[in-house]
């Protein structure tokens, strides 16, 4: 990771590479940039989350989509938490904005990436019960598989090491 580039006035000419108003941030991860648009500061941290995230799930290696690209069983298990998601009506905003702003292929990796982002957004605990009742299957899979896996690589040095140049 070379640069966090927050733009907190417009100021910086070229910080939308994401080319969509409803898209507050951005993680280019094969370049080592995340941009942030910085200018509401009650979003700023819940897209800070978002885009740090999209960086750490880089330990699958697979385009910021939360399981091996192997692992077929995971794939499908999230792909049937996309659909379902997808079909649902009335959900929060940030879980609706990605089926509105980004491809098919971009809902695994844009919808994983919402837990955080919703759980920084929503920081009280009364609307993070409510959360974890709007959203249980996808919050479910953060904790046991993203998570997990995320623990598991950091407690393992030699991921870090023979994966990513340090």
């Amino acid at each position: 990771m070379r640069d966090i580039i927050f733009d907190f006035d417009d100021s910086i000419v070229d910080l939308d590479p994401t080319q969509s108003s409803g898209t507050k941030g951005k993680c280019n991860y094969r370049e080592g940039h995340i941009y942030i648009d910085a200018k509401q500061e009650s979003e700023l941290l819940g897209t800070l989350a978002h885009e740090l995230t999209h960086l750490a799930i880089q330990v699958y290696d697979n385009e910021c989509n939360p399981y091996e690209e192997s692992d077929e069983q995971t794939k499908s298990d999230f792909g049937k938490i996309v659909s379902q998601y997808r079909e649902k009506t009335g959900m929060d905003s940030i879980i609706e904005r990605v089926f509105t702003v980004y491809g098919k292929s971009s809902w695994p990796a844009e919808l994983i990436v919402c837990v955080p982002h919703l759980l920084v957004y929503y920081y009280s605990v009364v609307n993070n019960k409510s959360l974890l009742t709007e959203a249980p299957v996808l919050f479910n899979f953060y904790e046991q598989h993203t998570e997990e896996d995320l623990r598991r690589f950091i407690e393992s040095p030699l991921h870090c090491k023979g994966r990513h140049q340090i």
